[in-house]
């Protein structure tokens, strides 16, 4: 039988990241996220006041509102524009891998795959139309077998290059 831990072990949910009230950062609004997962498709430029959910590059997004849960609205931020932390809306769950324990690649192909979107969208609370995935689904609920740090690289690196695979498929489609 396979050791099974927390998602929590992984990453850390929602971390503490310092902004200054007044200061410009880029902001990731949910419409930037592509359904399906892949990059942040646009930065805007915005003015912190306290608002919003804090991300840092490497961190992954996750949309936590119905549809874009069902949808696949999920990110792994890569670049901000030369500064380490933005922010964006509240309907992100921030997923940060933890120094030394896992892989940042390795979360974000967690967060995408068929079988966490699935078990996430089965425990939206709220009304119908406005549910969303609670916090302690990603603390303490979703449980996954224990991955060493290399075999987290090795498995980040076979899917990074599937989707890349993919992306460069999708392209030239569009481009016939």
């Amino acid at each position: 039988m396979t050791n099974k831990v927390p998602f929590s072990t992984y990453a850390d949910v929602n971390p503490h990241r310092q902004l200054q009230r007044g200061k410009t950062y880029p902001f990731v609004e949910m419409a930037a996220i592509p359904e399906g997962g892949g990059s942040v498709r646009y930065f805007q430029e915005r003015t912190f006041d306290s608002g919003g959910t804090r991300y840092a590059v490497g961190d992954t997004l996750f949309a936590r509102i119905t549809p874009c849960t069902e949808n696949g609205k999920v990110s792994k931020v890569t670049d901000l524009n030369g500064l380490q932390v933005g922010f964006g809306s509240t309907e992100f769950i921030v997923l940060a891998a933890k120094k030394g324990v896992s892989d940042p690649n390795f979360l974000y192909q967690l967060a995408i795959s068929d079988r966490v979107r699935k078990a996430a969208v089965r425990r939206m609370l709220g009304s119908s139309g406005r549910q969303r995935v609670p916090n302690w689904f990603f603390q303490d609920e979703l449980m996954l077998p224990v991955f060493t740090l290399p075999e987290q690289h090795a498995i980040a690196a076979i899917l990074d290059s599937i989707d890349e695979a993919i992306q460069r498929t999708e392209e030239a489609d569009t481009q016939v």
